[in-house]
């Protein structure tokens, strides 16, 4: 990974790892796990098309090839919208620092994806390192016990 790629990971780490906590704290009284979805939308939306805005970025919306945006809202609905709702409604329910980790596996899901649906290798690195993610979900969900 070039250092980019590695900054911007790292900072989407702690951003993530962050917002954790402020979603537990702002749950606390909130009885549908929706409402936390809207805000949460509302803000990014709103600070994405300012952003998108003030930069430029819808000039090249229109670049952008019709099959290409299809498949940026598909990632929309099942990152943005379901996958945050759920989220959502797993922290109401379960501690934070269970719910994230547990959320947070989904390259393993990305892993046998990818592999299925792009044709992308199987390599040994990527099993090495999808393996302690299982074992950290068995852990965390309580299959070896309390």
């Amino acid at each position: 990974m070039n250092s980019s790629a590695l900054t911007g990971a790292v900072l989407a780490m702690l951003c993530w790892g962050s917002a954790a906590i402020f979603d537990k704290l702002g749950m606390r009284g909130v009885a549908n796990p929706v409402v936390a979805l809207v805000v949460r939308l509302g803000v990014a939306t709103v600070l994405a098309f300012t952003y998108a805005a003030v930069s430029g970025a819808f000039r090249d919306l229109k670049t952008v090839p019709g099959s290409n945006l299809w498949a940026l809202a598909a990632g929309a609905v099942l990152a943005s919208a379901l996958g945050q709702a759920f989220y959502f409604l797993a922290i109401k329910h379960a501690d934070a620092s269970r719910v994230v980790p547990f959320t947070a596996s989904y390259p393993a899901i990305a892993l046998v994806l990818g592999v299925a649906v792009l044709h992308e290798p199987l390599t040994l690195p990527k099993v090495a390192g999808t393996m302690p993610v299982l074992a950290g979900l068995m852990l965390l969900s309580g299959v070896f016990g309390k």
